[in-house]
């Protein structure tokens, strides 16, 4: 997520997503990259076929209270 997203038309949405999250804030770069460097070390040498999320627990957080998206916000003409 960007910050002109966080930012934007869609900010209180957005906002309240984070919020319910297990993880309440915005991910990072190092986020990623960790998750990166576990699957590749010795560590996930038995990890196969499997989706890492990195989400702060966003996915999940929308699976239990029912979250649903808006509706997209068109751009200005």
């Amino acid at each position: 997520m960007s910050r002109e997203e966080l930012d934007g038309p869609q900010q209180a949405f957005l906002r309240s997503i984070i919020a319910g999250q297990a993880v309440p804030r915005v991910g990072s770069v190092e986020d990623i990259a960790d998750a990166v460097a576990f699957l590749s070390s010795a560590a996930a040498s038995y990890v196969t076929g499997s989706d890492l999320l990195v989400d702060g627990g966003a996915i999940a957080a929308m699976h239990w209270t029912g979250a649903v998206r808006p509706e997209p916000v068109q751009a200005p003409a």
